[in-house]
């Protein structure tokens, strides 16, 4: 079995299921993917303390009952958990997914969004490729997220965004 890919198509079930937003999930599966290999907590009580984080990142109020499936939250053990996790992000809460560097990306080109292609970013977010994107600032990983943005796109279209946002001068 997986760690990861079980944890973050858990979190991804999950967030579906309860009408959590886009971000808030992807954030979930990035920080799970940061965490889930060092953490001696249960993997799936983990899955749900990153939901419940992300949702603290990203300004989404939800009802940790839901979250968690109970009436009898231990928040002891939670902020625990959760200290845990922002000990090994560095406290670096500026997260910004893939999805929507593509999706910035797409807006200045006035291109329209491809179904295929998000369908493809939500299957890296769900096994061992994220490991490779730097989400991080002291991470050292082989692909930034714009890099990984830009190559969904034409080479005119990647010369275009470099001219018209200045990137690589």
């Amino acid at each position: 079995m997986n760690l990861l890919s079980e944890g973050n198509k858990r979190i991804k079930r999950l967030c579906n299921r309860l009408g959590i937003p886009l971000k808030t999930r992807l954030v979930a599966q990035i920080i799970y993917s940061r965490v889930f290999s060092t953490s001696q907590h249960d993997h799936e009580f983990l899955s749900l303390c990153c939901i419940n984080l992300a949702c603290k990142i990203i300004d989404t109020y939800f009802d940790e009952n839901l979250i968690f499936n109970t009436n009898k939250i231990n928040y002891k053990e939670i902020k625990e958990i959760e200290k845990y996790i922002c000990n090994k992000i560095n406290h670096n809460f500026n997260i910004f997914p893939i999805h929507f560097i593509y999706i910035k990306f797409a807006k200045i080109l006035n291109k329209g969004l491809h179904y295929n292609t998000l369908t493809v970013l939500d299957e890296i977010h769900e096994d061992d490729r994220i490991l490779k994107i730097k989400y991080f600032e002291n991470e050292n990983k082989m692909f930034c997220g714009g890099d990984v943005a830009l190559s969904l796109f034409k080479d005119s279209e990647v010369s275009f965004l470099v001219d018209k946002m200045g990137m690589f001068h």
